[in-house]
């Protein structure tokens, strides 16, 4: 009988085993064990979802399942993975994104890694005395941009404006609400 789960609740679930014990080892922990890091805590939902690394990643959920932290992750994740890239974040509208969505997913990255705004990124152009990277495509305005120290941007842009995305150059593409965005490819026409 086989119960071993790929994405163990805690560590009393499964302790660390030493070669040649029978029984499983106690390990205490003290502080210097975690000391410099940032443990993250992800209910199944989210680990599931951030660990599932497929070139097309969707997921439907109800309330409460921590999407907004999930998205946070996510960007994390781009502008660390292709520095000096781009990414367009699109949603139903920029009035619910910049009211609802991105606050919350701010404060997700804060939490959960520790990234904060007007250290690891800024909403519009960083200040040049930084010397961050600069994007492999630099953007003319920077109003609805989020420019990250590794020089990695996301565009923020409406569903409601037809083809709002065409003519970037991206490594990625989020969606957000996809329920509420009648035609999907509204961002972006292929």
């Amino acid at each position: 009988m086989n119960n071993y789960d790929p994405h163990p609740h805690s560590e009393q679930d499964f302790p660390p085993r030493v070669l040649g014990d029978a029984v499983p080892h106690e390990r205490t922990k003290s502080k210097e064990d975690y000391q410099g890091l940032n443990p993250i805590f992800l209910n199944r939902f989210q680990r599931l979802a951030y660990n599932a690394g497929g070139r097309t990643t969707v997921c439907a959920c109800g309330r409460a399942t921590g999407k907004t932290a999930l998205l946070g992750l996510h960007e994390i994740r781009l502008y660390q993975s292709t520095p000096r890239g781009a990414c367009l974040f699109g949603a139903p509208s920029l009035k619910s994104l910049y009211s609802k969505t991105q606050p919350a997913m701010i404060k997700s990255m804060e939490q959960i890694v520790g990234h904060v705004e007007g250290i690891h990124f800024f909403r519009g152009q960083p200040p040049r005395k930084l010397n961050w990277p600069r994007p492999l495509a630099m953007p003319r305005t920077f109003d609805n941009v989020m420019y990250s120290y590794t020089g990695h941007i996301t565009y923020f842009v409406s569903a409601l404006s037809v083809a709002a995305g065409n003519g970037y150059s991206l490594s990625s593409i989020i969606m957000d609400e996809t329920r509420l965005v009648r035609n999907h490819s509204a961002c972006v026409e292929r």
